[in-house]
């Protein structure tokens, strides 16, 4: 008896956690020193990132007229941010919860930009995090 029990237990925490739908991003498998990366996230091709790890520059992989490019992501001031010459600065940080998770990080000082949407133009921004 205390076998079915624990049986059924497991059964019904097995499908609460399938219940779940969570995403994962995708990355190139780049050395942890190398400048640039791309990042995407399974939420759509549309947020499918190309990180310069050492200025903080971000693109986002748009189609244009000819086939696909680079399309820089805007930023709100970086002026104050510190950087190393020649060396990673940057990470991307891709959420499986929701696009809206996804931060730039100044790994040196701790900086931090959230991926930010206009709401009038659909086009995607870095808010500085207060």
């Amino acid at each position: 008896m205390k076998r079915i029990l624990f049986i059924l237990v497991l059964f019904f925490l097995t499908i609460e956690g399938w219940s779940q739908e969570t995403y994962h991003n995708q990355f190139s498998n780049t050395p942890a020193t190398s400048r640039f990366q791309i990042v995407q996230s399974e939420m759509g091709v549309r947020y499918t990132f190309n990180i310069d790890k050492y200025t903080g520059s971000v693109f986002q992989l748009v189609k244009s007229k000819s086939g696909l490019t680079w399309q820089i992501i805007e930023s709100e001031n970086q002026d104050y941010d510190k950087k190393i010459p020649n060396h990673v600065n940057y990470q991307l940080f891709i959420s499986g919860l929701g696009i809206r998770y996804t931060f730039l990080i100044n790994v040196n000082t701790g900086i931090t930009w959230q991926l930010t949407e206009d709401s009038k133009t659909g086009n995607l921004f870095w808010s500085a995090l207060k």
